[in-house]
């Protein structure tokens, strides 16, 4: 309610998922002004008993209801029936909608209005939750308070990244990428650490993992030095592929990486950029 009272009497619909949904909120902002329109679970308090069964109804389906206090609650059958509660739609309204069939075909079905913009305008939450959903921390625990503390750290990174891309447009990050970077800062991967050469006798190997040097390291105003290895070679970080393995006998003393140093080819300048 707090942070919808800028919206009052200024004819805005808003949107949002069943975590919230409840009638008595959805009758609150009628009087408020403010058109809604959500998902609702089927077992929330103060919805209709009166519901036809799940398994008498067919793809395309629909039933609804109006309140005395002109709130509609909808059910509709896409691929499983899903509950919907408005304050502003009018359930009759019907629109279509195409949907695969395991043939491959596509069936057109008929779809209220109700939900086709309950789904245009949901995206930025679902959206939302696509990005939370990919690299989540998330673990069934018996604790509950676990569960809460991991959903909010996962939200976090999840700001965190949209605010990072929005400060730095030209920067190509990945959401993997950042995440890897906030270890690196959490663990401090990032503070100085005595570097120096590898010892000969245990050199790395083409099937070795290589190094992967945090961009807070990577491209720092520190000075990146050249080191030589003495009779040794190894792969260099930048231009060395699997099938075309490239070697070097030079490599950075800050980020301990082997890097190629020709005439005609300097990854230790592009490395370090």
């Amino acid at each position: 309610m707090s942070l919808s009272q800028t919206l009052k009497n200024k004819n805005y619909h808003i949107y949002f998922s069943n975590y919230f949904t409840s009638t008595n909120l959805m009758i609150t902002l009628l009087k408020d002004g403010i058109s809604a329109c959500w998902t609702i679970r089927k077992d929330r308090k103060g919805l209709t008993k009166n519901q036809g069964k799940d398994k008498d109804m067919k793809m395309g389906g629909n039933e609804y209801r109006t309140s005395n206090d002109g709130i509609r609650y909808l059910k509709w059958v896409d691929k499983k029936p899903i509950h919907f509660l408005s304050n502003f739609h009018d359930p009759s309204d019907l629109s279509e909608v195409e949907r695969r069939q395991k043939d491959g075909s596509l069936k057109t079905i008929a779809c209220p209005q109700m939900s086709k913009d309950y789904n245009a305008h949901m995206g930025c939450l679902d959206k939302s939750d696509q990005m939370k959903s990919f690299y989540e921390i998330t673990r069934k625990s018996r604790k509950w308070w676990h569960c809460l503390l991991w959903h909010f750290i996962d939200v976090t990174l999840v700001n965190s990244f949209i605010i990072f891309k929005l400060l730095n447009p030209d920067k190509d990050l990945k959401s993997k990428e950042f995440r890897l970077l906030v270890v690196d800062e959490l663990i401090g991967l990032n503070c100085q650490k005595k570097r120096g050469r590898p010892y000969s006798n245990n050199p790395k190997t083409p099937a070795s993992k290589k190094i992967k040097t945090p961009e807070s390291i990577r491209t720092s105003g520190q000075k990146h030095l050249p080191g030589v290895y003495e009779g040794l070679y190894q792969n260099c970080e930048f231009c060395s592929t699997k099938n075309n393995r490239l070697r070097s006998q030079f490599y950075c003393i800050t980020c301990n990486v082997t890097l190629c140093i020709k005439s005609k080819k300097n990854c230790f300048a592009e490395y370090h950029k």
